[in-house]
């Protein structure tokens, strides 16, 4: 992968977290940041996912009612 030179501003305790990172992670600080944003892009991308699944959820259950009350006034007519 290609790099590109970037210069940001950051704010004292922002550049410490990141000099933690870096030391625990055994890296740069160029490359703590990747991590970070790339860490944190996964963690977008499975809550998103997770709310997919959520919103499916919802609308298969709301299927089966549906379904289920069909079956019932079928049933209960045909008994009744």
């Amino acid at each position: 992968m290609s790099a590109v030179r970037v210069t940001i501003t950051l704010p004292e305790r922002i550049v410490a977290e990141l000099e933690g990172f870096a030391r625990e992670w055994q890296t740069s600080r160029s490359d703590a940041v990747a991590r970070v944003i790339e860490n944190y892009r996964r963690l977008c991308e499975e809550a998103e996912m997770i709310e997919g699944y959520r919103s499916m959820a919802g609308e298969t259950a709301g299927q089966v009612e549906e379904t289920l009350a069909a079956q019932r006034e079928v049933v209960l007519g045909a008994n009744g």
